[in-house]
């Protein structure tokens, strides 16, 4: 004999489905290099309110440490369907495959560039205007949290795609 609890919702005659590629640039943050940058690259689809997208980012310094991510995430849109607002907002969590390296050119040897894969957890959340029907910015912050590596960024986006009208 089994219990549960379920919950019924009416099939509405209308789905949302769309697709965007998103990318940015700026400040990055994390405890051992000071002033760092982030960028990410992404592509998300959405299907109603449910968002799954794939990223790659990176926080560091162009020569010395830096940390790089691939990862896939599960999201929610929270603008309602039907909202006339052309921004969406959207938050999501899932997990990646981190590589933090420390790269030096000058004045040491191969001996003391490292790198490192350990797995993660990023969240990235990202605010957005739509601009036109194929065309929004916005600004979108990432992080990415493990044992080993911590570390954010808050950057500019521009998205391209086809999104809902």
């Amino acid at each position: 004999m089994a219990f549960g609890l379920s919950t019924v919702r009416a099939q509405d005659s209308t789905s949302i489905m769309t697709s965007w590629m998103q990318t940015g640039i700026g400040p990055g943050f994390t405890q051992d290099i000071e002033n760092a940058a982030s960028g990410f690259l992404g592509f998300q689809i959405q299907y109603d309110q449910h968002l799954f997208s794939f990223r790659s980012a990176f926080t560091g310094s162009i020569i010395g440490s830096n940390y790089f991510d691939i990862g896939i995430l599960y999201g929610q849109v929270l603008t309602p369907l039907d909202s006339r607002f052309f921004g969406s907002m959207s938050l999501g969590a899932g997990l990646t495959s981190i590589s933090g390296s420390n790269l030096c050119i000058f004045g040491c040897g191969a001996s003391d560039s490292s790198t490192s894969l350990a797995l993660a957890v990023p969240v990235q959340a990202s605010v957005q205007y739509r601009v036109f029907k194929f065309l929004g910015v916005g600004i979108t912050g990432i992080g990415t949290f493990s044992k080993e590596y911590n570390y954010s960024g808050l950057m500019f986006s521009i998205h391209l795609g086809r999104f809902r009208d």
